[in-house]
């Protein structure tokens, strides 16, 4: 595995809910025990201590590291912007929307404001497409909704997390004939393989260039990333599993600032 799109090392080593997660230190001794070479850094709000300039300081001890921000505030566009505008002074190029623990509702509400201060400030966004069944808006319709604004901003950098979990097509349909959009199936194949493969198999006849497949480690492992790879190369071809698992994302990460591809990448 090149790269993987959605490690989420934190600042002190927990997780959500307070449950044992991973610091960045031992982020990287997974890598080098699964021979994975280099991972996106993705933090998330109120999760494991996480404070913008720490997150950013403890990736940067560790060059195989990309770091992610997690934009904290949803509540108050002059909040929003100060937020943002701390992410880019720090020099973040990449933004984490997570929607479920900023405010679901209010998230959605806002997303393609979210966006377009995300472009105005040259930050590339990780949004997390998985829906909350739990909400009054349906999975369906909120799928529609971030589709929508994605599709609303066509200059942006974007990359889908999950991308929708249990039906990619509404953003496969934003990405389709596009190099600035990435779409990630972390967790969505591991936890759903009956219905996310036929899905999958679909789109790498159709845009076989868009596609990832990250960890979203600590809730999997590099061990089942790594089989179910193995399982993409015998049902289609040992190329389509490299691009899924690293080529596609750090051509990706290039379009957007090549300064970002790690240079145990550039030097290969």
């Amino acid at each position: 595995m090149l790269m993987d799109p959605s490690a989420h090392p934190t600042c002190d080593g927990l997780w959500i809910g307070g449950r044992p997660g991973m610091t960045h230190a031992e982020v990287m001794d997974d890598l080098d025990a699964n021979g994975v070479l280099t991972a996106l850094a993705v933090g998330l709000p109120g999760v494991g201590g996480y404070e913008h300039e720490r997150f950013l300081e403890l990736t940067m001890e560790h060059p195989r590291l990309v770091p992610v921000a997690a934009l904290t505030v949803v509540d108050g566009r002059p909040s929003v912007e100060r937020d943002l505008d701390e992410i880019a002074r720090l020099g973040y190029r990449l933004v984490k929307i997570h929607p479920r623990l900023l405010g679901y509702e209010r998230t959605l509400a806002q997303l393609p404001y979210l966006l377009g201060e995300c472009i105005e400030r040259r930050l590339a966004v990780l949004l997390c497409t998985y829906p909350e069944y739990r909400s009054q808006v349906s999975a369906r319709s909120a799928r529609a909704v971030m589709a929508s604004a994605l599709a609303h901003h066509s200059e942006g950098h974007f990359m889908t997390l999950h991308t929708g979990v249990l039906d990619p097509e509404p953003f496969a349909a934003v990405a389709a004939g596009s190099e600035r959009m990435l779409l990630d199936f972390s967790l969505s194949l591991l936890k759903y393989p009956d219905e996310v493969w036929p899905h999958l198999m679909r789109l790498i006849e159709r845009m076989p260039r868009s596609l990832c497949l990250g960890s979203d480690g600590p809730e999997w492992t590099y061990r089942q990333v790594h089989a179910t790879l193995d399982q993409l190369a015998e049902r289609t071809s040992p190329g389509a599993a490299e691009a899924l698992g690293g080529s596609n994302l750090v051509r990706w990460l290039a379009n957007v600032d090549a300064d970002l591809v790690p240079r145990v990448i550039r030097d290969l």
